[in-house]
């Protein structure tokens, strides 16, 4: 597949991190190699959550509560890579099902190239902007701790723990990167569904009904494999994501007190590492969510097609007819194309407004703990 091609040096970057990403076409020894990397890795990340206990022997509450953050760092880091082993047969269903869409949208073949240059682009930026962003927050969370702790021992302490974490940190945040190029890849094919489908408002009435029937069957058959690839999706991602969308809001809600409480302290010089860190744990999400918004939107438009043919057309075509475009509606109701993470989340601005309701509460509750203190 071309596709692979054009997209071969980000999903070089996402191995890295021990998720095994799986495209066809690999040969028998990448597949090994892939494997051996991440159960390596798993075998590291899994070592690192004693190891992160035993430097920091956390024994005060807030000491406590960042050993819990880097603990479920690390475990988010764990749960990628083991559901990317365990999901390589769903990862390789993914690509078939973009290979079946491509064929028979073949009479889109120009478009559909014009539109995977514009999806290049669109995931360069995003992936530029996660590795901007991750340099400027690591470096200035570095930079912070060497000015805070002047001491060699306690520098020496703070330095290991950031070196513990970074990667696993890295690994949460391109996950959110690897899983928006995958629903932007499927917004584009929905967006080309649409187009179809919008085009037999104006020629229906032209066709025979054999040649009807097959557009029908045609565009049925895209559906469900439009379908069948948002499943993929979802399966790829249900459970890396949940704990990453559950971790995100927890760090935010962390990050809201510690806010509060530099400036109850007027401590003002810890405020701006708390605030870089705001900076990718919204970023990772919001460009998700965002994504997810637009094909869900894209998703919502292919019904509302089908009812504007009728509108249109309703004295023009036959029974038939109209029962094609009833059975095809109807299926487009059971085959509902949603991004969800865990079987629980639904991602989209909804879920941002939530985590919002979400994190002010805990926050709101946090507040009032310091407020006794």
């Amino acid at each position: 597949m071309e596709l692979i091609n054009r997209f071969k040096f980000f999903f070089t970057f996402f191995r890295i991190f021990g998720m095994c990403y799986q495209t066809p076409g690999m040969s028998r020894k990448v597949k090994i190699l892939l494997i051996t990397n991440g159960l390596i890795q798993f075998i590291i990340v899994l070592t690192l959550i004693p190891v992160a206990y035993l430097i920091s022997l956390p024994s005060a509450g807030n000491e406590i509560m960042n050993y819990v953050q880097g603990a479920c760092i690390l475990l988010v880091h764990l749960a990628s890579i083991l559901e990317s082993l365990l999901t390589m047969e769903r990862q390789l269903n993914f690509w078939r099902f973009i290979k079946r869409l491509e064929d028979i949208f073949e009479d889109n073949f120009e478009e559909i190239q014009i539109e995977y240059g514009k999806l290049k682009k669109s995931t360069i930026k995003i992936f530029w902007g996660f590795v901007i962003i991750s340099f400027v927050t690591e470096l200035g969370l570095a930079s912070y701790l060497f000015f805070l702790n002047r001491t060699g021992t306690a520098l020496k302490m703070s330095l290991i723990q950031w070196a513990i974490y970074v990667v696993s940190v890295l690994a949460g945040r391109i996950r959110y990167v690897e899983h928006t190029f995958t629903v932007e890849l499927l917004t584009l094919f929905i967006k080309i569904f649409n187009k179809n489908v919008r085009s037999l408002k104006t020629h229906l009435i032209t066709l025979k009904k054999d040649q009807a029937v097959d557009e029908f069957n045609r565009i049925k058959l895209a559906h469900t494999f439009i379908w069948e690839t948002s499943r993929s999706i979802n399966m790829c991602h249900q459970w890396t994501q949940f704990l990453n969308v559950l971790l995100s809001a927890f760090q935010i809600t962390s990050l809201c007190y510690w806010t509060y409480f530099y400036t109850y302290l007027n401590q003002f010089i810890s405020l701006w590492p708390t605030g870089l860190c705001f900076i990718p744990l919204t970023y990772g999400i919001s460009v998700l969510a965002s994504s997810c918004d637009v094909l869900q939107s894209e998703a919502l438009k292919s019904s509302s097609l089908l009812q504007e043919i009728i509108k249109v057309n309703r004295n023009q075509i036959s029974g038939f007819i109209q029962n094609c475009i009833a059975n095809l509606t109807l299926q487009m109701y059971h085959e509902k194309i949603v991004m969800s993470v865990g079987k629980i989340f639904t991602i989209n601005h909804g879920l941002l407004a939530k985590m919002v309701v979400a994190i002010s509460t805990y926050f709101v509750i946090l507040i009032q703990f310091l407020e006794k203190k």
